[in-house]
């Protein structure tokens, strides 16, 4: 559906069409062709010659004239019509398209708001496609008209309303009933894919939906004392408390006219197929000033059943209104309503209520007619064809192990004798109580083995030659109605809503929900006996908005025809199968039956046909194709899966050089209907597209049969087979970057902004699913898979557009994965220490090492192994950068660390020192005589070229154990000047000393030694021979009287230490040389 856009035609296309005069233009709001099951992506059925009718909705802002016309796809349009006098409009048309089985067609509907030229039309699309004649595809041509025919059906007027204010629709039958014929028609849409959150500028039945759910919650017609539903006051009864929320309240059907029980079961229906139980329904109904959910509607309709049902343990069940004595007309709409409320959204029915009405089944079954009776066990009513199956929609809800009990078996072997019989009494009603009771009973069966769709007789109900899936198709009316007259139940008071709702349902293979879809294409056929035929199933799906093949969990064929599955698969794989025939030609059919994952079932059945050679070839056109209008982006469709099953062979008896048959050509039309074959030609051909969009693209192969079978008059054998191509716009990024990562692609791109990745591993322009949504510059694939090629793409779907593809091969590299985080590299002179975490599994680690940074951890850099989380590298040239990565080995190289850098420092320049004494002698000290005052001043100088002054050093001076002297070491304030005493008089030794100086830096890393000589001479020994005697005092003398010796100073004539050389020296010589030593 396009809003607001026009498609610019060229004029002179459109020469033949007549134009009108100028008039007051309204503009075109939409144009909605409707779509197959809510998708506007899927495609109506048609059956090749047979007429089918294209349906849309056009919506204007005012009513003045616009004009229309049907583009339908295959060559051929409609004349230009024109509509007036309203804002909307129902257009259709009815085509005939001929074509091949798979052959897309793409129509269009135009609206021109100015003329009839249809250069300004606004325009969408119709999707068709040719299927294979036969019930399947009857059944979708069906529905299809059916759903058309309620959509034009609804009606309103000054009297329907609504308590808040908003739109409302509404079917009306059966006299005046407005709530359920509009329960009937919004289940038909619902179980069809047609949904209240769907898009209405897309599907026109989702307003149909939405207005009439707003019409079952909160309409009522012409005042509020017909509302469609009411509360109603409900206690305990009998059996039991049957409020189970508890609110006080039950909820039931009012409407117009009034019959609660009969309408209920049909609203909780259409309200249970919306499959939104926690959606607020916008009305309080019980005064909480809450608004009550679907889900609590329901359980308070449950509830009023319960309360309402007649309070009798042998004749519980429900009529016309509550608590009156039961008939099996009613009943069944009590239990079609309270079966989906309990399987399929939990609520409550309490096990009393059905034991009540188990009493009442009894009590009204008749043994000998196999039936249910009306209003006990006589035949009133229609009892053999509409209350026998509604007794058997009860046996579901009420009864356990209903399928052994007798009276199931004897109803359910009724139909089994008299189907024919049962459907040739016009009873819609009867008919849709039947299909009720099978298909409820539907998943039971399955799991006791039985076949759903067969009766005990193993007669096929729903598409059998007698079944009533062929006698709805076969009596459907012209406008998609049902003939609500005649009937043998209620004659003439249906009306065609009811009757028509109804058939869609019995139609359908799922009551109160959107069902799956079983499809499967079966190829060569026809085909060889003993011949192995492909079966595809992955044509099945679902018609549920937002649910596709991956909701279906089980594929089970029927190969034989006789209703036991014999093959199962939970994924859709594809399947070989051979047919032996008996006698040539041979037909088989073939069923598949597919189950969601909410246990609905759908069957589809194909006419494989055996017979003799010549057969046609089977074309494969490959796909479905993607290409972007980015730059460099080229597309190739590939057609050769094609084959033919002759291949090699050729007629028997035919004169030598025969040639076999084989495909000789491959036809392309890239385009789209009418399809001629002369776009391109080979089995692989490039294609072109200039402008954005999806394009049918059928290819059409061809086989020698003319050469290969002489005797056949078929001529050469053609098949056909359609994809389609869809072209994006380009996209910024227009490309892509790839890198192989840690277990995984990393793909780069230089414009920020969130896209989806989609992937394939089949090629550049097939085989692409989203992989998932990236935001950013960057997206990492980790589901890759050794040595398979990959191919990617960004894609911004809401856009249309889409970039280049980029194409890698996955090789898992080791390098690419960080293991360890935390490898870290110390150094210190000569060596560099590495340290990192275990990694849990590892049995080796490598040690890589470069001079630059990125190692590449390969065998040029690798320089040692260990098993241990730390290395000592001491091949290492100090000054010298490093960078070091550790691979991890486990079963294979797995991973590696971070990088880790480090540059072992330079030896420090050394330290130099040097110690001078001020005397290179001293005399011994007496400790009273001399107190200490003869000593040396040991001066140290140093020289480092790394010092500054606040740097500290600590400096020692020791006396060399090798000195034959001792001395006393003095330190001072300055840590570079000592005091040297000499020592003790007559204690200490006399002779040479060796002082020992050493000098380093605080914490020792540098330092440097000295040292220093002096001769510690023996207290007044001024001549220094070895001891104290008159000469020393001889000497001593002539000093005080002026004469010194050469060679001396005042220092020698020192005794007393205190500076100069006087009398007091000459007295402690005296008591030296007398023996007096204090």
């Amino acid at each position: 559906m396009r809003t607001g856009k026009v498609c610019a035609v060229c004029a002179f296309a459109w020469a033949a069409v007549f134009v009108a005069a100028p008039v007051a233009m309204a503009a075109v709001d939409k144009v909605i062709c409707v779509p197959w099951q809510g998708d506007p992506a899927k495609q109506h059925t048609a059956v090749n010659n047979v007429g089918i009718k294209l349906k849309g909705v056009v919506k204007t802002t005012d009513t003045t004239t616009v004009w229309y016309k049907w583009v339908y796809g295959d060559g051929s349009e409609s004349a230009v019509s024109s509509l007036s006098g309203s804002t909307s409009y129902n257009v259709e048309a009815a085509h005939t398209y001929l074509g091949a089985v798979g052959t897309p067609f793409t129509a269009q509907l135009m609206v021109d708001h100015v003329d009839n030229t249809m250069v300004n039309a606004v325009i969408d699309n119709y999707n068709v496609k040719i299927e294979a004649d036969g019930f399947d595809a009857r059944v979708n041509m069906a529905i299809d008209n059916g759903l058309w025919y309620l959509h034009k059906a609804q009606w309103t007027n000054t009297s329907t309303l609504s308590f808040n204010g908003q739109p409302v629709t509404v079917w009306s039958s059966y006299g005046s009933y407005f709530a359920s014929p509009t329960a009937s028609a919004v289940l038909s849409f619902e179980i069809n894919g047609h949904h209240e959150d769907g898009d209405e500028t897309q599907d026109p039945y989702v307003t149909n939906v939405k207005r009439g759910l707003n019409w079952l919650f909160n309409g009522y017609y012409g005042n509020t004392n017909y509302p469609m539903l009411r509360a109603y006051s409900i206690g305990a009864e009998p059996g039991g408390d049957p409020d189970s929320r508890p609110n006080g309240i039950g909820i039931e059907v009012r409407d117009y006219d009034y019959n609660p029980c009969y309408e209920g079961g049909m609203i909780m229906d259409a309200i249970i197929a919306t499959n939104t139980p926690g959606k607020s329904c916008g009305r309080d109904f019980d005064g909480d000033g809450q608004p009550e959910t679907y889900l609590e509607v329901i359980q308070d309709m449950v509830d009023m059943y319960c309360w309402g049902q007649y309070d009798s343990a042998t004749y519980g069940g429900w009529r016309y209104g509550w608590e009156q004595g039961p008939d099996n007309s009613a009943c069944q709409w009590a239990a079609i309503g309270m079966i989906p409320a309990e399987q399929d959204w939990g609520c409550t029915i309490p096990q009393w209520v059905k034991d009540y009405n188990n009493g009442w089944l009894t009590s009204s079954y008749n043994v000998s007619g196999r039936y249910f009776g009306y209003t006990g066990t006589g035949a009133g009513n229609d009892s053999s064809f509409a209350c026998r199956p509604s007794g058997m929609v009860q046996m579901v809800m009420s009864v356990n192990s209903y399928l052994a009990d007798s009276r199931w078996i004897g109803a359910e072997s009724w139909f089994a004798d008299n189907l024919a019989t049962f459907l040739s009494h016009r009873t819609h009603y009867g008919w849709y109580a039947f299909v009720k009771a099978m298909r409820l009973s539907g998943p039971d069966r399955i799991a006791a083995g039985q076949n759903e769709e067969e009766l005990s007789n193993g007669l096929n109900w729903y598409r059998g030659t007698t079944s009533i899936g062929w006698t709805l198709i076969n009596t459907q009316e012209s406008d998609g109605s049902w003939p609500a007259g005649s009937q043998t139940t209620h004659p003439g008071n249906y009306g065609d809503t009811f009757v028509t709702a109804w058939s869609i349902g019995m139609l359908k293979p799922a009551l109160f929900a959107a069902s799956p879809i079983a499809s499967f294409t079966a190829s060569p056929n026809p085909t060889y006996s003993d011949y192995d035929i492909l079966f595809d199933p992955t044509g099945s799906g679902h018609s549920a908005p937002g649910k596709n093949i991956d909701n279906l969990v089980l594929f089970q064929w029927d190969w034989d025809n006789n209703g036991v599955y014999d093959e199962s698969y939970t994924e859709p794989e594809l399947v070989y199968h051979a047919f032996h025939a008996t006698v040539l030609p041979q037909e088989f059919p073939v069923t598949l039956r597919v189950t969601d994952d909410d246990n609905l079932t759908a069957t589809y059945t194909l006419i494989i046909r055996i017979s003799n050679p010549p057969h046609p070839p089977v074309a494969n056109a490959g796909g479905p194709y993607i290409v972007s209008l980015s730059p460099g982006d080229t597309i190739t469709l590939d057609g050769s899966r094609s084959y033919d099953p002759n291949e090699g062979t050729h007629e028997a008896g035919a004169p030598p050089g025969t040639p076999n048959d084989t495909i000789i050509a491959w036809d392309w039309d890239f385009y789209g209907a009418p399809f001629n074959y002369t776009d391109g030609s080979g089995e692989i051909v490039p294609a072109a597209y200039t402008l954005p969009g999806t394009y049918n693209v059928g290819l059409r192969v061809t086989d020698n049969t003319d050469l290969a079978f002489p005797s056949s008059p078929e001529g050469n054998l053609t098949d056909e087979d359609f994809t389609t191509a869809k072209v994006y716009a380009a996209l910024d990024p227009a490309s892509v970057g790839a890198a192989i990562g840690c277990h995984s692609v990393v793909l780069s791109w230089a414009t920020d902004g969130t896209f989806d990745v989609i992937r394939s591993t089949s090629g550049v322009n097939t085989g692409f699913t989203v992989i998932g949504t990236a935001t950013g510059t960057s997206f990492a694939d980790g589901d890759v898979v050794e040595g398979q090629t990959y191919h990617y793409r960004l894609v911004r779907e809401s856009e249309n557009r889409m970039s280049a593809p980029v194409s890698i091969t996955y090789t898992f590299d080791f390098t690419r994965c960080e293991l360890i985080h935390d490898l870290d590299a110390s150094a210190k002179v000569g060596v560099v220490l590495l340290t990192w975490s275990d990694v849990p599994g590892a049995v080796r680690y490598h040690i890589y090492r470069s001079t630059a940074p990125d190692v590449a951890c390969e065998a040029g850099n690798e320089i040692a192994t260990c098993t241990e989380c730390l290395y000592y590298d001491t091949a290492v040239v100090n000054g010298t950068p490093y960078y070091y990565k550790v691979g991890v080995e486990m079963a294979r190289m797995e991973g590696v660390s971070n990088e880790a850098t480090v540059t072992p420092p330079l030896p420090p320049p050394e330290m130099h020192c040097s110690a001078a004494l001020d005397w290179d002698w001293v005399y011994q000290n007496h400790p009273t005589m001399t107190q200490n005052r003869h000593k040396c001043i040991l001066t140290i100088t140093l020289d480092d070229p790394l010092g500054l002054p606040e740097t500290p050093y600590v400096v020692t001076v020791t006396q060399n154990a090798a000195s034959a002297g001792d001395v006393v070491i003095q330190p001072t304030a300055d840590k570079f000047v000592w005091e040297i005493l000499g020592s003790r008089y007559l204690v200490g030794r006399s002779g040479h000393v060796v002082l020992d100086v050493t000098v380093r830096t605080l914490f020792g890393r540098r330092s440097c030694q000295c040292t220093a000589e002096l001769d510690v001479v023996r207290l007044a020994d001024i001549d220094r021979n070895g001891g104290t005697e008159p000469g020393d005092m001889a000497m001593l003398v002539n000093r005080l009287n002026g004469i010194t010796p050469p060679g001396y100073e005042v220092r020698h004539f020192d005794i007393d230490g205190n500076g100069g050389a006087e009398p007091g020296d000459m007295a402690v010589m005296v008591n030296i040389l007398n023996g007096i030593v204090p």
